[in-house]
């Protein structure tokens, strides 16, 4: 695709309605084989992050596999929170948990209780946000600077 065509796409040099529009990926399966290099997802993704916040992209949104009640081979729902994404809790999700009640997102409770997360978390339609600076962004650099990968 050509730059004006890709620039067209995000919105620019359009009507006023085109330039409201905002870009974003949907990421529908990311599987690896089980003797696929150590972190390679992981910086499969984060490379996918940069090139969707260089073309302009908003956010990136995937489902997050597994959990409670859901397939317990998926471990989504795990891993895509320490990479950046964020999701709102369900109602009710944390009820019974008292130190979880004023809780309101994924991020929310890993930031109180990574434990409980680990048991009672659950699939759920995520997002990374790519703008600048984001709450995402720096949960992405934190985790690829644990990992020794940047």
């Amino acid at each position: 695709m050509d730059e004006d065509a890709v620039d067209n796409r995000l919105g620019e040099g359009g009507d006023e309605a085109e330039a409201e529009y905002h870009q974003g990926l949907h990421v529908d399966h990311h599987y690896l084989a089980d003797d696929a290099p150590h972190f390679l997802g992981t910086i499969s993704f984060a490379l996918c992050a940069m090139t969707a916040h260089n073309l302009g992209f908003v956010s990136i949104s995937l489902i997050a596999g597994g959990g409670r009640g859901f397939n317990p081979d998926m471990i989504g729902f795990r891993y895509w929170p320490k990479v950046g994404f964020d999701a709102a809790l369900f109602d009710g999700e944390t009820a019974g948990a008292a130190h979880l009640t004023d809780c309101r997102t994924v991020q929310d409770v890993l930031a109180r209780d990574p434990a409980w997360w680990e048991t009672n978390g659950s699939q759920r339609l995520m997002e990374f946000d790519l703008g600048a600076g984001s709450p995402s962004w720096q949960k992405l650099l934190d985790y690829l600077r644990e990992k020794e990968l940047i």
